[in-house]
């Protein structure tokens, strides 16, 4: 029935040569439009799926200006804090820790040997996007259990590890 649509309205005195174009173009202009159909499902699913927790995370954080004059006097205090969960807009505010000792990573390849300083922050379990359940963590542990962010390791690849990583031969642990 389509091709009797299509001969009837390009079929002239010319020949079959403008149904053939007119085939040939009504292929590609479908091609286009499923293409950008398949454009628009990847976009969404890039932007607003579940998995991706950076583009969907809904959390700030907040602290303050570090300068001469308030050098390890720059943390929020409890009254901010209490002033910020009674704001109705905030649901859940959390605190996050720095650590306050030497971290580093290692590793004991003879392929990639490296050393280099990092720094962690800990993040309260309910702010965790990611299924906890299996760590069985405690005191006694022979491991610490860690989640690097890909903004983490992106300021590590690209800005710290240039800057510092220092060869096994030249370092002592």
């Amino acid at each position: 029935m389509l091709n009797n649509i299509l001969k009837k309205i390009i079929k002239t005195a010319n020949g079959s040569g403008r149904l053939v174009l007119a085939v040939a173009g009504l292929a590609i202009a479908m091609l286009l439009i499923l293409a950008a159909v398949q454009l628009q499902a990847n976009y969404n699913s890039l932007l607003y799926s579940k998995t991706n927790q950076d583009s969907v995370a809904n959390f700030l954080v907040i602290n303050k200006p570090v300068n001469d004059a308030n050098v390890n006097k720059s943390a929020i205090n409890d009254a901010e804090i209490d002033a910020l969960k009674k704001q109705p807009f905030i649901d859940e505010v959390g605190i996050l820790t720095p650590s306050r000792f030497k971290v580093q990573i290692a590793t004991m390849s003879d392929q990639f040997p490296f050393v280099s300083d990092v720094f962690f922050e800990s993040v309260p379990q309910q702010f965790l996007d990611v299924n906890v359940t299996d760590w069985k963590w405690t005191e006694q542990s022979p491991s610490v259990p860690v989640i690097l962010p890909n903004s983490f390791l992106d300021m590590y690849n690209f800005g710290f590890a240039a800057s510092n990583a220092r060869s096994f031969k030249n370092y002592q642990l």
